[in-house]
């Protein structure tokens, strides 16, 4: 089910959906993170991970991202250490154009 409601919302995020409650968008980016854990099992963990990148579409949902930003590249690192896929690795470019100036301090883990 998890697995399922990442997609759904990377899906409609994409501009089908317009979201304009803050609150709504913030459970939204924290249902995304809680869904990227380690713990979580790979199929939930990659879709939260294609999804993340289509829900920072929406303006608001950088702001609400921005903090776990450590999180989010330690596992979109692990997931493509597992696995190569085009998605994952498109996700992970459109986020570091958009965090440019955030991932700084991670780019030697990123290059390695």
């Amino acid at each position: 089910m998890r697995q399922r409601a990442c997609w759904v919302y990377g899906i409609y995020a994409d501009g089908h959906m317009k979201l304009k409650d803050s609150n709504h968008i913030q459970k939204i980016c924290e249902g995304i993170f809680m869904n990227m854990r380690e713990e979580q099992p790979l199929p939930v963990r990659f879709q939260a991970a294609c999804a993340l990148e289509k829900i920072l579409r929406i303006d608001e949902a950088m702001e609400f991202i921005k903090p776990g930003l450590d999180t989010m590249l330690k596992c979109y690192l692990m997931l493509m250490n597992e696995f190569d896929n085009e998605e994952l690795v498109s996700a992970f470019e459109n986020i570091v154009s958009i965090f440019h100036a955030e991932i700084r301090p991670y780019a030697i883990d990123i290059c390695t």
